[in-house]
């Protein structure tokens, strides 16, 4: 079962996951230093 529908939608699932735990990384990474570090 690996229409192109489900592989498109797990590859964007994994992306958006993927980015949130960035952020939250960052944040906790932001939040252990007080040096302000900006990471775009």
């Amino acid at each position: 079962m690996s229409s192109p529908e489900f592989v498109l939608i797990s590859i964007a699932l994994g992306a958006s996951f993927g980015s949130l735990a960035c952020m939250l990384s960052r944040a906790t990474l932001c939040a252990r230093r007080p040096v302000p570090v900006q990471l775009l």
